[in-house]
């Protein structure tokens, strides 16, 4: 499985504001400059989703009291673990109380029949993250959370499925979160927002932070790219998220 993307699309400047929440670190740098990190990218140009249309995306959210906020996506393996980025968990290794998981909703704060919510009882983030250098951060951004108790499968939670081991990533694919959609409006939308993207070889993905910035590392083989066409990317709260082929996660 592929563990994180990147996204040549329009850069979104916002950064996260959640209360306590983890920061969300940038993928790349190239001379300086953040070339289409996680947390700078956004879904613009999507669509609102249906009920029920991902039922594997579940809303990482930051709760005290009667408060919670979201601050990063993520998707359903099985009835009790989340796959989502390190970025998005190595904050709350040895501290989970504050970590509850949303799935089944459409809305972020709806309380319906098809929604549930379950609080984080562990997490396992990859071993290698971070190993960061002086041009980028870790390859390796994705970590396990596992809920206690599991949640119960329906129609609107269900677990993605997971690609084969070495699979070859090509075509077409769909991203969904709820992260900013604008970079003049910093709320989350109310509902889950959704956009197709075509995936490229990382010798064109090279080719474009070339052109764009002047020179580009050697992509790792387990980073996949998009297009970006029309400036569709992700955003501030949809990192951790899935992206997803003919109902296969391929990050």
């Amino acid at each position: 499985m592929k563990f994180l993307v990147i996204l040549l699309g329009f850069v979104c400047t916002a950064a996260l504001a959640a209360p306590n929440a983890p920061k969300v670190h940038s993928f790349r740098k190239i001379k300086d400059t953040e070339i289409l990190p996680s947390e700078e990218t956004r879904v613009t140009r999507g669509q609102r989703a249906a009920r029920n249309q991902f039922p594997y995306q579940v809303s990482l959210q930051w709760a005290e009291d009667d408060f919670s906020i979201h601050f990063c996506g993520g998707s359903l393996i099985s009835a009790s673990v989340v796959l989502t980025a390190a970025s998005c968990a190595a904050d709350f290794v040895d501290n989970t109380r504050n970590i509850s998981i949303l799935a089944g909703a459409l809305s972020l704060n709806e309380s319906s029949s098809s929604s549930q919510r379950r609080l984080a009882s562990s997490f396992i983030v990859h071993e290698n993250w971070p190993v960061v250098s002086e041009t980028s951060d870790s390859p390796f951004d994705i970590a396990l959370i596992k809920v206690n108790p599991p949640f119960d499968l329906s129609s609107s939670v269900q677990p993605v499925v997971l690609p084969s081991q070495g699979a070859d990533v090509s075509g077409s694919a769909v991203y969904s979160g709820w992260g900013y959609t604008s970079d003049s409006d910093y709320d989350y939308p109310s509902i889950l927002q959704y956009a197709d993207v075509d995936i490229i070889s990382n010798d064109q993905c090279a080719d474009v932070l070339v052109s764009l910035v002047g020179s580009s590392e050697p992509l790792d083989d387990s980073q996949i790219c998009t297009d970006g066409e029309q400036n569709v990317a992700i955003c501030t709260g949809d990192v951790g998220g899935p992206l997803v082929q003919n109902g296969v996660q391929v990050k």
